[in-house]
């Protein structure tokens, strides 16, 4: 079964088509059109809609692409404050409250890896690398 992104694809895929098509009935009243222009313009169209789709745009279409806090779980950020056992941090360029996952203290600078979203609030825990080298 086609996923949703791919059947509204196909359609407005097929409305495009019916469209030339129109444009070609129209266009047919006020000058010649001619033969090749009947078939080559709708066919030229569906093989470049066929490629495309098949080539570029399946992927794309049908990749779930997450959003919302559950997006942040597994990302790297910098503990802005410490946290005793919440504080703040900043993941993305977006400060978050953030809480330790055991209870334990973090460092201000410590870099740390979401590992899972309580609410409007991030669990943490802290990252191989676990400290932000000062930059000169």
């Amino acid at each position: 079964m086609a996923s949703r992104a791919t059947r509204v694809y196909v359609f407005r895929e097929a409305v495009e088509w019916l469209l030339i098509v129109a444009g070609l009935v129209i266009a047919s009243r006020f000058i010649r059109v001619p033969p090749w222009a009947w078939i080559g313009i709708p066919a030229g169209k569906l093989l470049f809609s066929i490629a495309a789709y098949a080539l570029l745009l399946r992927r794309a279409l049908e990749r779930r692409h997450a959003t919302g806090p559950s997006a942040l779980v597994g990302e790297t950020g910098t503990a802005l404050t410490a946290l005793r056992p919440t504080g703040q941090i900043k993941i993305r360029n977006e400060i978050w409250r953030a809480r330790s996952h055991d209870e334990s203290e973090i460092h201000e600078g410590t870099i740390v890896r979401v590992v899972d979203i309580a609410g409007a609030t991030v669990i943490v825990a802290t990252a191989p690398s676990t400290r932000e080298e000062p930059t000169a």
